[in-house]
């Protein structure tokens, strides 16, 4: 194989694993989120299905409903950004790994790259960076916040003018999953652009580290990107690259930089030895990494 087929397979093999892990990590987070989405409905279904109870009762119920909602949104924010947390610290090691992998498959055995072993409180300090001015952990609690008071207004403006509690529920269930702009679908949006993020900057690190092997780099657009994010691309690969994606584009982004490295023999390669790819679970293995 050339070094450009080397480094070509193993990008592919890289961008599926990480495609394939983020659809699953995302439905665990998805399923944690419909698990949320059917304990409010439970609470709001309490309230309405109380036909036998008098106005008194049911607007007690209303009252600690509004009182409930505030204990679900933070119970929200914690489940979520745990899982989260866990879900981006897991993009950002295969990301790193998966990108050593084709850097030194890349190289001749005589060139070592500079990779090390990442610890969880390494993979902590890269990934628990502020982004566009705040955390993630602070976005979802905002979200969280910002539901929680939207519901409570909804309730209570319910009880001012004597709207039906049908009606109330179904305006509670809009602010929690209605698609592109309830709780559910921020709290998604959130998810993916932290996982994207994170496989960035650990590949991007990589390629710090990794200067002197390095010629220069490339930006990727997946079929789906935007025109925006093409733009950019061009610019990005006509020279400027002080841009970066996901860091300076958009929400969801699945853009992506790849290396383009030095020539086999200005690396050192020999013409006698020609450049192959381990199997990436061979490579982990000889390397002592414990994923």
């Amino acid at each position: 194989m050339t070094q450009e087929e080397v480094l070509n397979k193993a990008w592919v093999e890289t961008i599926n694993t990480l495609q394939k892990d983020k659809w699953t990590n995302l439905a665990g987070i998805k399923r944690t989120l419909d698990g949320l989405a059917t304990e409010l409905k439970g609470m709001v279904t309490k309230v309405v299905n109380a036909t036998q109870a008098t106005e008194y009762e049911r607007f007690t119920e209303l009252a600690q409903l509004i009182y409930n909602i505030k204990d679900f949104a933070t119970k929200a924010g914690l489940t979520l950004s745990a899982e989260i947390e866990e879900t981006i610290a897991d993009a950002y090691k295969t990301s790193y790994y998966r990108t050593a992998w084709q850097l030194d498959n890349a190289t001749p055995n005589n060139v070592e790259i500079v990779f090390g072993k990442l610890s969880d409180l390494q993979v902590r300090a890269a990934i628990l960076t502020p982004f566009q001015g705040g955390m993630f952990s602070d976005r979802l609690f905002q979200i969280s916040n910002r539901m929680a008071y939207n519901i409570q207004e909804e309730v209570t403006k319910g009880i001012i003018i004597g709207r039906p509690i049908g009606d109330t529920a179904d305006e509670i269930y809009d602010l929690f999953g209605k698609e592109g702009e309830g709780y559910q679908w921020r709290a998604e949006l959130i998810a993916r652009t932290e996982t994207i993020r994170a496989r960035e900057i650990a590949r991007q690190s990589l390629f710090d580290d990794n200067r002197n092997l390095i010629e220069n780099e490339e930006w990727i657009n997946m079929e789906s990107a935007c025109d925006e994010c093409q733009d950019l691309a061009d610019e990005f690969n006509a020279g400027n690259h002080d841009l970066q994606p996901i860091l300076d584009s958009h929400p969801n982004c699945v853009c992506t930089i790849r290396a383009i490295m030095k020539d086999w023999k200005e690396l050192g390669g020999s013409s006698d030895e020609e450049p192959d790819l381990m199997d990436y679970e061979d490579w982990v293995q000889e390397k002592g990494i414990d994923e």
